[in-house]
Parts: structure tokens; C-alpha cells; sequence
């Protein structure tokens, strides 16, 4: 029976241990370190010789809504490092007797296999939240493996990881902002051993383990104490708050959206509150982006709202740096554009659908940041861009522009709530309710004129009498 348990039990650790090695996580964690000692001077051999970077892309929204990802093309390329007279100082509770070890750090060997590029594209969906949270953050993989290095010995070897951008893409042209002080550079210092078993004279990749990995920032010593601010370790290309570990003046790339909200309302005309659409050019400019963008559009009710609701991811205008459409709205009908990049600025022109009808047009803007053209009133016609094959063009009725600046953080949705009132026209060119006080009013005149002559009349006959 006991010959049993034991049995069992040591199933149990072999089974618990080949699963611990199994799962082992490539991913840095976030210290910027991967691999750990079991016991004192005996590390544990990672179950791959890759180890995984992150890639941030941090959304900002006001409103925190899921948008559409800017389109953005990243490359990667891995070399080895420049080191002169640099070391890694380990801690002294990992060794006994407890003791410090330094070991100088060379130059990365082979040619490691990395992630060539990862990108961003209007296809998906991007995390934001507001500035005051610091955004959402978006993370993808840069994968870099070291199993067909052949080693040259037991020790740390570094490498340079440098970030770059696709042909074609740039950070302004794909709305995308960069900090100026975040650098394209990490470090990777792999920690290396000889294999513990089937190891003979290190002439090939698999007589070498790999027991540990970390990432960092500057290409510079290593020691328990500087580690957070002189070298500052890492998970990737990330920013403080998202996998940096220390207090620095790193950001990660950002992407700043902003969304726009259009009402119409008809008030004291029932017909025209039911029956009548009224059409609106939108019109987004931004004459720096060029690569795709998407646009999410929706309505509060589709039976209200047709037309240019969700705008087709496509690229801005290369000739008027436009996305444009018209959508119809009735009273009580609201769309809304989310995810519009900042430094997209907005045009939204409001057309009368109602001819022979006279309407009070009134535009309610919540945000200094849009602005009513006053020069516009019904009628009038529109700037020649407004055409834009709108079948109302002729008897617009309002214009608001909302001008927004790239890589800044807007702080709302911007709402545009257009309303208008019906006049009505009396059939005598007097107003109905001043009437019966006029008629009083003339009654009373004839009535103290008739009282006058009839006075003088009487005098008269008394005094011929």
C-alpha cells in the first residue's frame, strides 16, 4: 500500500513538473525578466529559447468607446550589441554561501529568428479610455528565438532590437503619435549555460541552454539597484505604467480619437416632425493622413437616419484630403461618428428639405471647439464643396465646423443639435391672438365718436330752442 502512495505521489510531482516546464510563459513578466533560480546557483531551463516582446498602442477616447485601429506598419531587426566594459551584477541571496557575482555581458553571437513586422490596420478594433486613465492599452507580440544559435560559452549575451516603420507608413500619415522622447531601441540580454544533459563539445544549438532572458532600455551595466533607473527594464515597447518599470519620460505610441454627435429636431410642425427629411453633408478633412481609416457610424433609430451612417473604411481624398458623404435626418433622428482621428476637422452643413415652408433654424453646440458659420441662414446658397450631389442644396440652413488638433487629446463628444421651428404666417398679416383686443379697441373709438356728435347735436337743438 505504501509502495503505492509513494508511486502516486511521485506521479504526481513528475506530471506537476513537466506541466510547470510545459506552460512555461515566454512572455517577460513585469520586471522585464524571464527565468528564475529553483535553489541557490540553480537556474531553471526554459522550455523554449524564445521569448516574446510586447508592442504597445495606447487608444485614447473621451468617451472610452472600442474604435477602429489607425493603419500602421511596424518592422523589427536584431543584431548584436556594442558592449565595452559592461556587466551584470546578480543579487547575493541567489547564490551559497551568499555572495555577489559579476559577469562581464558580450556581444550577441548567431542570428536569432525575430518578428519581422506586426501592424495595425482599420480591421481591428482598438481599446481607448479617457486621458485621465492614461488611455487603453493595446499590446501585440514581437517573438524573437534563439534555437538555432550555436553559443560560444556560458555567459550573458546582448542584443540590439530596433523598431522601425513599414515603407509607406510614417506616424503622421497614419494619425499616430510618438513621443519625442521614446526610443526605437531595446536591449536583450540572454543568459546561457551549457546543457545539462547531452552536451559534448558545444558545436551546436542544442548543447546550449538558455535559463533566462530580460529587456531593457539603455545599453548599460546591470545591477540590482540600477536596473529600474539607469537601465531601466522592460517588457517591450511599451511606456511607463505599461510595462516599464521605472518612474521616466517614456510613452508609448498613441492613437487620440474624438467623436461627433448630429440631432435634428422639427418643433411646432407635426407633418414635418413625421414626413419631412432633412439632409446633412458631413465632411471630414485632414490633410496629413493618407493611409485607410474607419470611421464607426450609428444610429439612435435606423427609420429616422439613412444615408452616410457608417462611413467605408477608405483612405482620405488624396486631392481634397476628404471623407464625405449625406446623411438624411429626420426630427428626432441622431447619428454619430466614433473614432474620427484628432486633427480631423468636421463640416456639417444642414439643408431645408421644406420648400414654401418657413423655418427658424437654431444650432446648439456643446463644445468651443465648433463653431456656427452665422453668415450662413436659409436660403442661401451653399459653399460650392457642400454640392457634393446634395438634392437640397439649394436652401441651406446652418453650417458647424469642428476643428480639432492632431496628437491632442479632445476631452468630449462633440454634439450638434439642430433645430427647426415653423413660423406661422396669419392669413390677414395680423397675429390671431392682438385681434379681439383691436376690435375692442376700435369699438370703443366709434362708440366715444358717436357720443361726441351726438352731445353736440343736443347742444344745438337746446339752443336754437
Amino acid at each position: 500500500m505504501r509502495k503505492r502512495v509513494f508511486a502516486l505521489i511521485m506521479t504526481l510531482v513528475m506530471i506537476i513538473a513537466m506541466t510547470s516546464v510545459a506552460m512555461a510563459d515566454t512572455t517577460l513578466d513585469e520586471n522585464g525578466e524571464q527565468g528564475a533560480f529553483e535553489e541557490p546557483d540553480t537556474p531553471i531551463s526554459q522550455a523554449t529559447k524564445t521569448v516574446v516582446l510586447s508592442k504597445c498602442l495606447v487608444g485614447y477616447n473621451a468617451d472610452g468607446s472600442t474604435v477602429k485601429a489607425p493603419d500602421i506598419k511596424y518592422t523589427y531587426k536584431i543584431e548584436a550589441a556594442t558592449v565595452t566594459d559592461l556587466s551584470v551584477t546578480d543579487a547575493t541571496g541567489k547564490h551559497d554561501p551568499a555572495h555577489s557575482v559579476t559577469a562581464p555581458v558580450k556581444a550577441g553571437v548567431g542570428t536569432p529568428s525575430i518578428t519581422a513586422s506586426i501592424s495595425w490596420s482599420p480591421a481591428d478594433n482598438l481599446l481607448t479610455d479617457t486621458l485621465a486613465n492614461k488611455g487603453a492599452v493595446n499590446k501585440k507580440d514581437i517573438s524573437i528565438d534563439f534555437s538555432s544559435v550555436v553559443f560560444t560559452g556560458a555567459g550573458v549575451y546582448r542584443y540590439k532590437v530596433t523598431e522601425g516603420l513599414a515603407e509607406g507608413y510614417t506616424y503622421a500619415t497614419s494619425g499616430v503619435t510618438k513621443d519625442a522622447k521614446e526610443t526605437q531601441i531595446r536591449y536583450v540580454d540572454v543568459y546561457v549555460r551549457p546543457a545539462t544533459t547531452g552536451y559534448t563539445n558545444g558545436n551546436t544549438a542544442g548543447e546550449w541552454d538558455v535559463y533566462g532572458f530580460t529587456c531593457f532600455i539603455n545599453n548599460e551595466s546591470i545591477t540590482d539597484g540600477n536596473k529600474t533607473s539607469v537601465a531601466v527594464k522592460t517588457t517591450g515597447f511599451v511606456g511607463q505604467g505599461t510595462g516599464t518599470r521605472a518612474v521616466v519620460n517614456v510613452e508609448p505610441d498613441s492613437y487620440y480619437t474624438y467623436n461627433l454627435s448630429v440631432s435634428k429636431t422639427v418643433a411646432n410642425d407635426a407633418y414635418g416632425a413625421q414626413r419631412s427629411d432633412f439632409p446633412f453633408t458631413v465632411i471630414f478633412k485632414n490633410t496629413a493622413i493618407t493611409t485607410q481609416v474607419d470611421i464607426i457610424g450609428s444610429s439612435n433609430d435606423s427609420s429616422k437616419v439613412t444615408g452616410f451612417v457608417d462611413p467605408d473604411k477608405q483612405a482620405f481624398n488624396t486631392t481634397s484630403k476628404t471623407i464625405s458623404g449625406i446623411v438624411t435626418l429626420k426630427s428626432g433622428g441622431t447619428v454619430t461618428y466614433v473614432g474620427i482621428p484628432c486633427g480631423t476637422d468636421a463640416e456639417v452643413y444642414e439643408t431645408n428639405d421644406e420648400t414654401g415652408v418657413t423655418y427658424t433654424v437654431t444650432t446648439k453646440l456643446n463644445s468651443a471647439k465648433l463653431t456656427d458659420d452665422a453668415g450662413v441662414i436659409s436660403g442661401s446658397t451653399p459653399d460650392a464643396a457642400v454640392a457634393q450631389a446634395n438634392p437640397k442644396n439649394a436652401y441651406e440652413s446652418t453650417k458647424v465646423t469642428a476643428d480639432t488638433t492632431a496628437d491632442t487629446y479632445e476631452t468630449a463628444t462633440y454634439n450638434i443639435d439642430v433645430t427647426n421651428t415653423l413660423e406661422i404666417i396669419s392669413p390677414t398679416g395680423v397675429i390671431l391672438r392682438y385681434a379681439p383686443y383691436m376690435l375692442i379697441l376700435i369699438g370703443g373709438a366709434l362708440l366715444l365718436l358717436f357720443g361726441w356728435k351726438l352731445l353736440r347735436r343736443t347742444r344745438k337743438e337746446e339752443e336754437a330752442a
